[in-house]
């Protein structure tokens, strides 16, 4: 007796060589510094396969782990057998991971350090992660025995305390490292010096980082925004005005307001100011507002929505005023229309923007001074170039932005638009007046 509590003294202190630990990851997500929500962030141990997810509201993961101290973990590469203990020493609970490659027939016996067996479970175990919790009757060394038709594997653990009886439970989980989302949300195994990755999800964006932390920190994920689409920097239209754009999803969109008075065949466009017959007139024409030359660089054109489909073409080649199912997609991304989507398709630029910095300006093109529904600049576009509605009256520039999209509405004289407000965080969609005159945004054709 005197002899196997010596073993026992110097097993514990050898496993006790290692520090039994936790450490605590907060995420966070900011775009242009301002703080946003995170959907959920997945956590991947690249290091050893296995994964967790959090979900909003949460975002802090913790993690126990032992360092310096290696854990039974046994990768028979010929053979699709992986044993991963959890933690060593055990406090009641043994809790384990048997991961398969392919499925299985297991045996498992739990015994003591004179190998006395205290109970045996056998099973047809599937491809992917089976978690095992043992409440071991052991006190002190436990030897745990794994073995299918070709592989026997043990490990040994110190069990600092003991229940009534034997018994294990068995919960499987399906491999699923290959998807968004995790598939183990409360056996996330971690050992000092192992390498993750964070990946944080949201409707709009997604980002990663990868890590090899060492103790309590924060993940930041900053989304980046207002990428320009690939090889195609800037466009021109058949006047020379030159426009940015932006990658949006699969995407591509110029960034600014079309300023062109001419069609892409190099015809005029009507400039219709002060038309008794505004309101029956079925052909294209546009405006600047209040009919001032200064607004047509920095806010675009505004035009009437027979302008928009004429066939002598208003975009440049190879673009287009999108038809309402493509501006719905660009909506859906920003999570759809309800507030605060709106303020994701807005500039930043604002005055006294809660952004501060070059965010906070008075000088046009931007958004008037609203203290919530502010943009943030997501996506790099949408300037409030205001509205002609009527044949004399213009509104609401810095305010309200309107866009036609090609898509005729069922209402007689309608078409489909989009609007954002500064003092709403909303997206609005109607039908309007084909006679109407706003700006429009092209989409390139891929």
């Amino acid at each position: 007796m005197r002899y196997i509590q010596i073993i026992i003294a110097v097993l514990l202190s050898n496993i006790m060589y290692g520090q039994y630990s936790t450490m605590e990851l907060t995420f966070l997500a900011k775009i242009n510094d301002l703080e946003i929500p995170i959907d959920s962030i997945r956590i991947l141990n690249n290091t050893q396969g296995d994964d967790t997810t959090i979900y909003h509201p949460d975002n802090l993961l913790v993690i126990d782990y032992l360092s310096d101290v290696n854990e039974n973990k046994f990768d028979h590469s010929d053979n699709k057998f992986v044993i991963k203990s959890y933690s060593n020493p055990a406090t009641g609970r043994i809790n384990l991971v048997l991961k398969l490659s392919e499925p299985s027939r297991v045996e498992i016996t739990l015994s003591d350090i004179l190998g006395c067996q205290a109970f045996r479970y056998k099973s047809n175990l599937k491809r992917g992660n089976n978690i095992f919790s043992i409440q071991s009757g052991i006190k002190g060394y436990n030897i745990i025995n794994f073995r299918n038709s070709e592989v026997s594997e043990t490990i040994k653990i110190v069990n600092f305390a003991t229940g009534e009886h034997c018994s294990i439970d068995h919960m499987y989980h399906e491999d699923k490292s290959h998807r968004k989302f995790g598939n183990i949300d409360n056996g996330f195994s971690f050992i000092y010096g192992d390498e993750l990755i964070y990946t944080a999800y949201s409707d709009i964006l997604e980002a990663s980082e990868t890590d090899n932390p060492t103790g309590d920190k924060a993940i930041d994920f900053q989304y980046s925004t207002g990428k320009t689409c690939t090889g195609i920097p800037v466009v021109y239209d058949i006047e020379g005005n030159s426009y940015s754009t932006v990658q949006i999803g699969d995407q591509c969109w110029m960034a600014e307001n079309l300023k062109t008075t001419k069609y892409r065949n190099n015809n005029p466009i009507p400039n219709i100011i002060n038309d008794t017959n505004w309101e029956s007139l079925e052909t294209g024409s546009y405006v600047l507002y209040d009919n001032d030359m200064s607004w047509k660089d920095i806010y675009g054109v505004l035009y009437n929505w027979y302008a928009v489909i004429d066939e002598n073409g208003l975009c440049p080649e190879r673009w287009h005023i999108p038809i309402e199912e493509e501006f719905k997609i660009l909506t859906d991304l920003a999570g759809g229309l309800d507030s605060p989507s709106g303020n994701l398709l807005k500039s930043s630029k604002q005055v006294d923007s809660p952004l501060g910095g070059e965010s906070e300006t008075d000088i046009h093109p931007r958004w008037d001074y609203d203290v919530t529904n502010y943009g943030i600049n997501t996506f790099g576009l949408q300037v409030p170039a205001g509205i002609r509605g009527d044949a004399v009256h213009y509104l609401s520039i810095g305010s309200l932005g309107s866009w036609w999209t090609s898509t005729e509405h069922p209402g007689p004289n309608h078409a489909y638009y989009r609007s954002l407000h500064s003092s709403e965080g909303y997206i609005s969609w109607y039908g309007g007046d084909t006679h109407w005159e706003f700006s429009t945004l092209q989409q390139r054709l891929i």
